[in-house]
């Protein structure tokens, strides 16, 4: 019987730790943007400037620097946009919060995919390495989120290895986020004969802090053993932790990474 209940007292907690993260996921981290009337376009000369826009609405969170989405009408027409501004290459429209209702991310890469609407490039590094991309209609409405974007530049790949590439570069990239701890939605990788790129969505902005705790010698231990464990921890003597073990005194080292 006890089994039992320890058994539901688990899944309850289980279940309920789940929600928690799935509310801060969801809506935790968001806050809304100040309402705007302008927001930057990069023209094709590669200067951003402000482009007027109506009926702002935007949220971003401190927690990624691609949680950013808004949504817009903008009073000129596609025609003179795709002359002024430069034409965004392979955006691909993050998703966004499922109660932010006015982004609707497959209905973006659809009309981008279709020509019914063209993606511009908004503010370049707005963060490092994060582009905002602007998204017009052709009846008005714009859409913008952030882009993390890494490309590289090479001589000419032949085509039989473009895949093998791009499938590396994911790869190798994706994995090395995750050896980080840092955690991501999609990453997307393109090529052409001279350049490997990688799209990367919903990336963390930075990795949790990760507590380490090494025990030690004895407080009282000779002078060599306890500079050999504060080399091995990259501590000094100070920062280390004194602990009654009921043995005697025990240095700690407690290490934040």
């Amino acid at each position: 019987m006890n089994g039992k209940i320890v058994a539901g007292a688990i899944v309850i907690a289980a279940a309920v730790a789940g929600a928690v993260m799935y509310y801060l996921q969801v809506y935790g981290f968001y806050e809304p943007v100040s309402a705007t009337s302008e927001i930057e376009v990069t023209t094709v000369g590669g200067t951003p400037e402000p482009l007027f826009v109506e009926g702002f609405e935007g949220v971003d969170a401190e927690s990624s620097p691609l949680r950013f989405r808004a949504c817009f009408t903008v009073p000129v027409s596609l025609a003179t946009l795709t002359e002024t501004y430069r034409i965004a290459e392979r955006p691909v429209p993050l998703i966004g919060p499922p109660w932010f209702d006015c982004y609707d991310a497959a209905a973006i890469a659809a009309a981008l995919e279709a020509g019914e609407a063209v993606a511009f490039v908004g503010t370049p590094d707005i963060r490092p390495g994060v582009d905002r991309i602007v998204a017009v209609f052709r009846d008005g409405r714009g859409f913008a989120w952030h882009h993390l974007l890494i490309e590289l530049f090479s001589e000419e790949i032949p085509a039989r290895m473009q895949a093998r590439a791009r499938e590396d570069l994911r790869r190798l990239v994706t994995e090395g986020l995750v050896e980080a701890g840092l955690t991501y939605a999609h990453a997307s990788a393109f090529s052409t004969p001279r350049r490997l790129a990688l799209a990367v969505e919903g990336l963390t902005a930075e990795s949790p802090t990760l507590r380490e705790e090494r025990k030690g010698p004895r407080a009282d231990a000779p002078p060599q053993a306890i500079e050999g464990f504060l080399r091995s921890t990259g501590l000094a003597r100070d920062q280390l932790e004194e602990r009654d073990t009921g043995k005697g005194a025990v240095l700690f080292a407690v290490i934040d990474r």
